[in-house]
C-alpha cells in the first residue's frame, strides 16, 4: 500500500488511509482534512475535485445532429404513456468515414399491460458512448490482436478522435453484455453437429506470471472460446456441461476422458511421440514408426463401418501396439488404446483435433500479446466472448465488424443465415427507425463539400 499511487482507488488501501489521515490531523502538518494536501481548502472544504489545470484531457465534440428514435407500441402491443425523452451523446462514422457526435434522443413510455418502462428500439448500449460502426471497428481490431492503447491512437491517427485506452475497455464490456442471443445461437450450432473437436492452451494472465488457460471447442459451424484460470474436469463440468454428451476429439489431456461419454485419441499427438522415438532410436524403432504412421493413413480415408470392421481394427490397433518394444511409448500408447478407435463408429469424425489447433493458433495464441484482458474475472468473460463471436464469424464467412452492426440493429440476427450483404454504408443514420433533425444553423454533418477537381 504504500507503494500505490495516489489515485489508486481507496479499496486497494483504505485502512491504511484511514492510519495516514489520522496521523496527519493530529501533526496538523499536510492538510487538516486528511487528503494529505498542501492547498488550502476551498469554500466547499476538502480537496478540489477534476483535473488539475492545463490537463488536456479527452472528450466528445459538440453534437451537432440530433437523431429521434420514436416510441408508441410496446412489444405485448399496448399503447404507451407517459411518455419521455432521453438524451444520449454517441459518436459514430458518418458517410464520409468522419466520426461525427450526435445527441440521440430515445423516447420512453409506460406500458400498462406490463407495468413497466419501455424504451423505444436504438443500436445504442449502455456504457459505451460508441454507435454500431464504430464498436463493430473495436471488435475487428480486437480480433487482429490490437491492446485497448493501440485502438485508441488508431481511432485518433486515422480518424482525428481522441477516445482513451479505457473508454475502448468499457466499449468492449458493453458490446459483450449484448451478446447473450448470439452465444445462445453458437450453442445451438453445436448441438446440431454430431461430434466436436477440443483443445487448450496456457496465457499468462499477469506480470506476476500466473498461468490460465484458454479452452477452444470446435464443430463444423462455430467456435466456443472460455478461459479460465485453471484446467481439468471441474471446468469442462461447469462452463461445457451442455457438450458433454457428444464425442470429441481431443489430445491426451484426463479431463477430456473423465466427463465425455466418447472420447477419441488424437492420432497426430500419438503420431508424434512415435516419431521423436524414431529419431532418438535404431532402425526397428524407425520401422515401427513407418508401420504406425501407414496404418493411420489407411485409417483416415475411411468412411461408414460395420460394427464387426470396426471391432477388426481395433483388435489391429491392439496387435500393433504390442509388437512395440517396452518403454514409456509402449506405456502410453496402451493407456490410449481403448480411445484410438471411437473415430470408425461415428461417420465423418476425424481421427485428429487438428481443426481445434488451428483455432486455437489464430485466436488465443494471438491475443498473447494482450494478457491483462484476462486477470479479472470481467476480463475473461469478455474476452471469450467476443473470441467466440470473432472466429464463429470468419468461419462462417462474415466479417466480425458487419456482424456488430447487423446485431445491434436487429438482435435477432443470426450469423449462421446472414442474408444479404448490407449497404456498403453502415452509417447510423441510414438505420430505419431513426429521423434526422438538424438544429437551425447547423452544419451538415457527416458530408464533405466535393473538391473542385472532383467536381
Amino acid at each position: 500500500a504504500l507503494y500505490e499511487g495516489p489515485n489508486a482507488p481507496s479499496s486497494t488501501k483504505s485502512q491504511f488511509n484511514a492510519r495516514r489521515n489520522s496521523f496527519r490531523k493530529k501533526r496538523g502538518s499536510r492538510g487538516s482534512d486528511g487528503s494529505g494536501s498542501d492547498r488550502p481548502a476551498g469554500p466547499g472544504g476538502g480537496r478540489k475535485k477534476g483535473p488539475p489545470a492545463g490537463h488536456a484531457g479527452v472528450s466528445h465534440a459538440k453534437p451537432a445532429v440530433c437523431m429521434k428514435y420514436p416510441a408508441s407500441r410496446c412489444a405485448c402491443g399496448a399503447e404507451l404513456g407517459d411518455k419521455k425523452l432521453v438524451h444520449k451523446l454517441v459518436s459514430d462514422f458518418g458517410k464520409c468515414l468522419k466520426m461525427i457526435t450526435f445527441d440521440a434522443v430515445i423516447e420512453t413510455g409506460w406500458c400498462p399491460r406490463c407495468e413497466r418502462r419501455v424504451s423505444a428500439p436504438s443500436p445504442f448500449l449502455e456504457g459505451t458512448s460508441l454507435g454500431p460502426v464504430a464498436l463493430g471497428l473495436v471488435a475487428e481490431l480486437f480480433g487482429m490482436r490490437c491492446t485497448d492503447s493501440d485502438i485508441s491512437r488508431l481511432f485518433e491517427s486515422f480518424f482525428r478522435f481522441k477516445m482513451s485506452a479505457s473508454a475502448v475497455a468499457s466499449a468492449r464490456g458493453a458490446l459483450s453484455a449484448a451478446l447473450d442471443a448470439q452465444m445462445e445461437s453458437v450453442k445451438r450450432a453445436f448441438l446440431r453437429c454430431d461430434f466436436v473437436q477440443g483443445d487448450e492452451t496456457g496465457i499468462k494472465i499477469g506480470v506476476a506470471g500466473k498461468t490460465g488457460y484458454v479452452w477452444v471447442f470446435v464443430c463444423r459451424l462455430a467456435v466456443f472460446v472460455v478461459a479460465v484460470p485453471q484446467r481439468g474436469a471441474p471446468v469442462l463440468r461447469e462452463h461445457f456441461a451442455w457438450l458433454l454428451h457428444l464425442p470429441v476429439v481431443s489430445d491426451g489431456l484426463a479431463a477430456y476422458g473423465a466427463v465425455f461419454e466418447h472420447v477419441q485419441r488424437c492420432w497426430r499427438h500419438l503420431l508424434a511421440r512415435a516419431e521423436a522415438a524414431a529419431v532418438d532410436g535404431g532402425p526397428a524403432d524407425v520401422a515401427r514408426y513407418e508401420q504406425l504412421l501407414r496404418f493411420y493413413r489407411k485409417l483416415k480415408g475411411v468412411g461408414a463401418l460395420n460394427p464387426f470392421t470396426v471391432h477388426f481394427l481395433a483388435r489391429e490397433i491392439r496387435a500393433l501396439i504390442s509388437s512395440f518394444p517396452e518403454g514409456k511409448l509402449k506405456n502410453h500408447l496402451r493407456n490410449a488404446e481403448p480411445d484410438m478407435s471411437a473415430f470408425l463408429s461415428h461417420p465423418g469424425m476425424p481421427p485428429h483435433n487438428n481443426a481445434a489447433e488451428l483455432a486455437i493458433r489464430d485466436g488465443p495464441v494471438r491475443q498473447r500479446n494482450a494478457r491483462h484482458h484476462i486477470t479479472t474475472p470481467d476480463g475473461r468473460r469478455i474476452f471469450s466472448r467476443l473470441l467466440t463471436l470473432i472466429m464463429t464469424c470468419r468461419m462462417n464467412g462474415v466479417f466480425p465488424c458487419r456482424a456488430v452492426v447487423e446485431i445491434l440493429r436487429d438482435r435477432q440476427w443470426d450469423m449462421f443465415r446472414p442474408g444479404p450483404e448490407s449497404p456498403p454504408d453502415w452509417s447510423v443514420f441510414d438505420a430505419p427507425a431513426s429521423g434526422l433533425v438538424r438544429p437551425p444553423g447547423a452544419a451538415r454533418a457527416g458530408r464533405l463539400p466535393a473538391p473542385a477537381a472532383a467536381a
